[in-house]
């Protein structure tokens, strides 16, 4: 469970100066150790993603989840009930690299997000692009922008409108500072992915509370566990629990059906 606490150090960051894959539903935003610089790509269909839901399970280090108001150009704390919508870039602080899932849904389009002139915190959605492309429908508007490298805990080199040698990729659910010289409207544009077949995945066990890794990657949900929209195919599950021996095999997901699965850990 993470705390929020007061910090300036971010501040200074910016003045002086990630990656998802985007997939029907449930996604996985991979968080590593140190500071991280990320934005949720879709939203959920049915709910809308708030702090504690997305960044319980992140080991914060007593640090606070920011994300700043270009409008107020105020930096602001979130409290667990705080929403977080897509397109909007957001600070977090990781102890350890953990892997978080994210549900949403990328065969819409995010809603439009108007953005100030100056400096903007943005995300971007759809598929991995250029910067004019990814950014195009600021093309009047933007000057300058710049991810952060969570890995090397650094800025990458700024990208700079209409400059052709420019070879950086704009990554969905990445976070960027973005400078705008005169107000405009944020929109991707389509086409967006089409939405794979997909099913769902409810997994129980003995003991309950059991960890729940699905392909290799630690999904932050324990049992009794629900997982909507599962790629079809074959998948590796892999439940742990302190005190017993792990226990792994594979499930194969059908579209449109739920699949149940149920573990017992002996030790």
């Amino acid at each position: 469970m993470y705390r929020f606490t007061t910090i300036g150090l971010l501040t200074c960051l910016i003045f002086i100066s990630c990656i998802i894959l985007p997939c029907a539903a449930d996604t996985n935003l991979t968080l590593h150790e140190g500071w991280n610089y990320i934005a949720v790509p879709y939203t959920h269909t049915n709910y809308q993603h708030t702090a504690f839901s997305l960044f319980s399970t992140v080991n914060t280090m007593g640090h606070s989840v920011l994300r700043y108001n270009s409008r107020t150009l105020h930096w602001e704390v979130l409290n667990p009930q705080s929403v977080v919508v897509p397109l909007e870039g957001v600070w977090i602080y990781a102890g350890q690299s953990v892997s978080i899932p994210v549900a949403g849904d990328n065969t819409e389009p995010p809603v439009p997000v108007p953005l100030q002139a100056g400096w903007n915190a943005i995300g971007f959605a759809g598929s991995a692009n250029g910067p004019s492309e990814a950014f195009s429908s600021l093309s009047d508007h933007w000057v300058l922008a710049m991810g952060w490298n969570s890995q090397n805990q650094q800025y990458d080199p700024s990208v700079f409108t209409g400059d052709p040698s420019e070879k950086q990729v704009i990554a969905p659910g990445k976070g960027y500072w973005i400078y705008l010289g005169s107000p405009g409207e944020y929109t991707i544009n389509p086409p967006f992915d089409p939405a794979p077949p997909s099913g769902n995945l409810t997994i129980s066990s003995y003991p309950e509370g059991s960890l729940v890794y699905i392909d290799g990657v630690n999904t932050g949900v324990v049992t009794f566990a629900q997982f909507n929209t599962i790629a079809q195919g074959i998948h590796t599950i892999r439940v742990t629990s302190d005190g017993f021996p792990d226990y792994m095999t594979t499930t194969t997901i059908y579209a449109n059906q739920t699949t149940n699965l149920f573990v017992s850990l002996s030790r």
